[in-house]
């Protein structure tokens, strides 16, 4: 008997699940944005910046845990002068990257206070700060219970690892927004959760990190009207779910994510009126980009002089992106 496979032309393909975007709408072009977090949210920062945003990232490098972020806040100069230690002929801070370091610690405190001062300079004008957790997991030093941002190769019996809780979360960001909104009462902070597997704790532990960090921030959404969340951890895990999204290590986005989580984001901030002009933008960058085949021949000097001139007719419509398009 022909065994039968059914209809195959009628069989139904498995259906996207889509992330309800949020319609927030409320960025015009070339605004001031500050960005703080983990590595997406330098991705983020970047995309931003190629778009003509006035941007500041992480002035401490990237950071992953929520105390060690609000520290950067919170933390007055005793604080950060405090956090400076020696290791080996070097200087570094407990609530910064290693790149964030110098030879002399006078020299690196002296840094520090600026890029601080400096950051806070940024967001007291930011329309919007935007802060992405990366991992609930963290270390604290042994001698005194502190939280580090990071370990710097120091020897790791000198730490103990642990998951942050909500409540601790929570109340320690209380008092960050506390203190954002008096340095800017009019800014929008959004709460991001990174998408990226921190798989060396392990995946059960990474997803019970990422349900502690996603736990706190809608409950600081929910207490908070000048705060907002963007679900760029739900688009890649769930609507993005494919290794093809993925680069070699299966873990960080590639590039096709970034470019698909940079238009999500760019719809759901953007006014529609900053998202034509954004459209317009790209469409001439693209044309910039375009490489000649034939240089110096009458077709190309021709195609050369059009762009030249749509590039001066938006900057004349545009002049915010110049420092873009030079």
């Amino acid at each position: 008997m022909a065994r039968s496979f059914g209809n195959l032309f009628n069989i139904e393909f498995m259906k996207r699940t889509l992330v309800a975007l949020p319609n927030y709408n409320y960025l015009s072009t070339a605004e001031r944005l500050s960005f703080l977090g983990s590595c997406f949210s330098e991705h983020m920062a970047e995309v931003s910046r190629n778009a003509a945003f006035d941007v500041s990232s992480n002035p401490f490098g990237v950071i992953f845990n929520p105390i060690s972020l609000a520290n950067i806040i919170l933390w007055d100069e005793s604080d950060w002068r405090n956090s400076v230690f020696q290791q080996d002929d070097k200087f570094l801070s407990w609530n910064a990257h290693s790149s964030v370091w110098s030879l002399d610690k006078d020299k690196l405190i002296d840094t520090i206070i600026e890029k601080r001062n400096s950051f806070f300079e940024h967001i007291e004008k930011s329309k919007v700060l935007f802060v992405t957790f990366g991992s609930a997991w963290v270390y604290e030093r042994s001698v005194d219970r502190s939280i580090v941002a990071n370990c710097h190769k120091v020897p790791q019996k000198q730490f103990d690892k642990r998951c942050l809780n909500a409540k601790e979360i929570i109340e320690t960001w209380e008092n960050t927004v506390a203190k954002l909104k008096e340095l800017n009462p009019k800014l929008k902070i959004v709460f991001t959760v990174s998408p990226v597997r921190h798989i060396k704790d392990g995946l059960i532990e990474n997803n019970r990190s990422k349900a502690v960090l996603i736990s706190s921030v809608h409950d600081l959404c929910n207490s908070h009207d000048n705060t907002d969340y963007f679900p760029s951890y739900e688009i890649l895990i769930d609507e993005l779910r494919d290794y093809a999204y993925y680069g070699a290590d299966g873990v960080h986005p590639n590039e096709f994510a970034i470019q698909t989580l940079k238009k999500k984001f760019f719809d759901s901030f953007l006014s529609e009126n900053a998202k034509a002009i954004i459209k317009e933008f790209e469409s001439l960058r693209t044309l910039l980009e375009h490489k000649q085949l034939h240089t110096g021949s009458s077709a190309a000097k021709e195609f050369e002089n059009n762009r030249e001139s749509k590039k001066r007719a938006f900057l004349k419509k545009y002049p915010d992106f110049k420092n873009v398009l030079t």
